[in-house]
């Protein structure tokens, strides 16, 4: 099982994410050069299903997305600055695993498949299910097959390692994990692998339990492909809550992990149990930096003053007003008269609670583009926008949708500059200071 994190490998852990999503090679090294075994741990860490879980220390305990950074699920620290194309940071984390754990050198998909084969080899059926929950997302461990060559990287449909390396001696070429294991008679192996076939498109059964009283809430048969955003919006349907308020869910104490599937959270099992609080009061200040686009360009961002993303910021009032604020900082190309270009961008309107968790609605607001390193006369604009966004833990809203409800009278359109994603933390008093 697990060990628990101490608050000192968490803040560490704070900082190395900060460091990476700033694709700052100094503050990564500086993070990992603090303590050796600590930097083993870090290195170690991988992107799960759930997160803030103090007892799992294999687990980011930070949420991913609240640092700008996309991921799939087993990603490492040094998988996500790949992912996120952020070579400065990835560099000095790949130097940093030669030193201190080179185990965590190959890719968190070689890793998942390395403990795949060794379930098998063992028959061992619990570890076969803890390999294929850990999967990295996207990767079809299943599907993998013998190949008249390996070690491969660029060939994702083939075996990485040779299998006999494992012990498992009888194979035939375009063998998959499930033929190599009953071609080794591996029997609680086999079971496993046909059990977890099965559940992968069956529906799953989640029961849902308010988290203080444990009273069943909801019984739901999901779509395993389901993310928490909608069950939200079933439970919204099926066992509407009367007032306000955002319900969380929760899998034991720990929050969810925006995007992820319940396919992924309860792999290989019939049926998982949720418990759901609700955040009556969700007003304040929250921000937070824009998602990455998929379709990121590295380079060019690299160009941006400072290497900053757009900035976000919400604040939405006990009186029902909201204000939403993006700031995306221009091009330095170098000039000695100041940075040129950019958006600032205001918009006024109001909120509500709403599945699945908060909706704000805008209308308009303003607009300005900076000149010589300076914001100029603020412009107005008019266009409606509705912004849905998921509450994933009290203090923490996640943006799941952004819909613009026509173009402007005089036939323009503006960009909210928001990836869907991105999430945004409450600041706290003591942050204001």
């Amino acid at each position: 099982m697990p060990g628990e994190r101490d608050r000192y490998s968490i803040a560490a852990e704070r900082r190395l994410l900060t460091a990476i999503a700033d694709n700052d090679e100094v503050a990564v090294r500086k993070v990992l050069q603090a303590d050796a075994a600590q930097a083993a741990e870090l290195l170690n860490l991988r992107v799960k299903p759930t997160y803030n879980d103090v007892h799992d220390s294999t687990a980011f305990f930070h949420s991913i997305v609240s640092n700008g950074l996309t991921f799939a699920l087993g990603d490492t620290a040094r998988d996500l600055a790949a992912r996120n194309q952020l070579q400065d940071a990835e560099r000095a984390l790949f130097e940093a695993i030669a030193v201190a754990n080179p185990t965590a050198a190959c890719s968190s998909a070689v890793s998942a498949e390395a403990a795949l084969l060794t379930a098998v080899a063992a028959d061992d059926a619990d570890a076969v299910a803890q390999a294929l929950a850990g999967k990295p997302k996207g990767v079809d461990l299943l599907e993998l097959k013998v190949k008249s060559t390996f070690n491969d990287p660029n060939d994702k449909t083939a075996f990485f390692h040779p299998v006999v390396s494992f012990g498992l001696d009888a194979f035939a070429l375009d063998d998959t994990i499930f033929q190599l294991a009953e071609r080794n008679k591996k029997d609680n192996v086999v079971a496993a692998l046909r059990s977890w076939q099965a559940n992968k498109t069956a529906p799953l059964r989640v029961k849902i339990v308010a988290h203080l009283t444990g009273e069943t809430v909801a019984e739901i048969e999901v779509d395993r492909r389901w993310t928490a955003v909608e069950l939200s919006r079933e439970l919204a349907t099926c066992a509407p809550r009367q007032g306000g308020g955002c319900r969380v869910l929760l899998c034991g104490s720990a929050p969810l992990t925006f995007g992820v599937a319940f396919g992924d959270l309860a792999p290989g099992r019939e049926d998982l149990e949720l418990s759901c609080i609700i955040v009556a009061n969700a007003a304040g200040y929250y921000s937070g930096v824009a998602s990455r686009d998929p379709d990121f360009d590295f380079d060019h961002f690299q160009m941006v003053a400072g290497g900053r993303r757009t900035q976000i910021g919400l604040n939405i009032a006990d009186d029902g007003s909201a204000r939403w604020e993006s700031t995306t900082y221009p091009i330095d190309r170098g000039h000695a008269a100041g940075l040129s270009g950019g958006q600032l961008l205001i918009a006024e309107g109001r909120w509500q609670f709403e599945s699945p968790g908060v909706a704000v609605h805008v209308a308009g607001g303003i607009t300005s583009t900076m000149s010589r390193g300076r914001w100029q006369e603020r412009r107005p604009w008019s266009q409606k926008f509705a912004i849905k966004l998921s509450m994933a833990k009290d203090g923490e809203l996640c943006v799941v949708s952004i819909e613009s409800l026509g173009a402007a009278a005089d036939g323009s359109s503006i960009s909210l500059r928001c990836q869907l994603g991105t999430t945004l933390s409450r600041k706290r008093p003591e942050d204001e200071r």
